[in-house]
């Protein structure tokens, strides 16, 4: 395999002045991997290596290794969708028009792995107080929503007993009466920023007469994702969204004694 890209950081010091301080930092990261062998002799007809284990069904994978590709790219069905933009259950695109839809007719469509990445940081002090932040984003993943493939059918919406089933509201954007695990409507854009982390602070000085110092702080670490992934997290490992444990946020008081 491949990888071509480049790196890039810049740290600086905008305002420096006794009584206000300002850092800020930030670094960006750009990479592409490509499958450049697989066998030992090269063999046009070779259909790579399946992987991607998704729930529902029996083997069902989405996700192929092969030559000329990003390692885990997704091997999928291509949607039809009706003129209200809504997906036609079991209606995919007929790519190579031998007027079948059958396996020859997936293609490769996104990897999980981000294009472009970067990181900020922050750090802003005046007089006595202090703020630091840092984020992250990360642009070009792609995630397999497995949780609404399996769990997103109309169909299946109640039990023979006649109580409702735990399935997810992009049932009501499909109106899916059976599973379509193959389609591509489920390989979504996993772009996202995250701010990580904010922290605030009082720093009181010389509280027992000249020695003495006293920082309070607050911080809060998760305080917000921006997306348009309709899962629960788009930050992913793998590619394959089965139901991840949702991060928490978290709220910190801390107190800092120097004597």
């Amino acid at each position: 395999m491949e990888n071509k890209g480049f790196e890039f950081e810049i740290n600086g010091r905008p305002i420096s002045k006794t009584d206000m301080s300002w850092e800020i930092g930030f670094n960006l990261s750009y990479n592409e991997n490509e499958i450049t062998k697989l066998l030992a002799v090269d063999d046009p007809d070779y259909t790579g290596i399946d992987t991607g284990d998704i729930s529902g069904g029996v083997g069902n994978q989405v996700q192929n290794h092969q030559v000329g590709y990003a390692a885990y790219s997704y091997l999928v069905y291509e949607q039809v969708y009706d003129e209200s933009g809504a997906p036609v259950e079991g209606l995919y695109v007929d790519r190579n028009e031998d007027g079948t839809v059958d396996d020859d007719d997936k293609y490769y469509y996104k990897d999980p792995t981000a294009d472009l990445t970067f990181g900020i940081s922050s750090k802003f002090n005046y007089k006595n107080w202090d703020l630091s932040l840092s984020g992250r984003a990360s642009f070009g993943n792609y995630v397999y929503n497995n949780v609404d493939s399996d769990a997103s059918v109309v169909g299946q919406m109640y039990y023979s007993e006649g109580y409702a089933t735990n399935k997810t509201k992009d049932a009501l954007n499909t109106m899916f009466d059976s599973p379509c695990y193959l389609s591509d409507y489920y390989v979504q854009d996993g772009s996202f920023f995250k701010l990580d982390n904010v922290t605030v602070g009082y720093q009181f000085n010389k509280l027992f007469g000249e020695k003495g110092n006293l920082r309070v702080y607050g911080t809060v670490q998760n305080v917000f994702t921006i997306t348009d992934y309709s899962g629960l997290d788009p930050e992913i490992y793998g590619g394959i969204d089965n139901n991840v444990y949702p991060r928490p946020r978290t709220f910190l008081v801390g107190v800092n004694l120097d004597f």
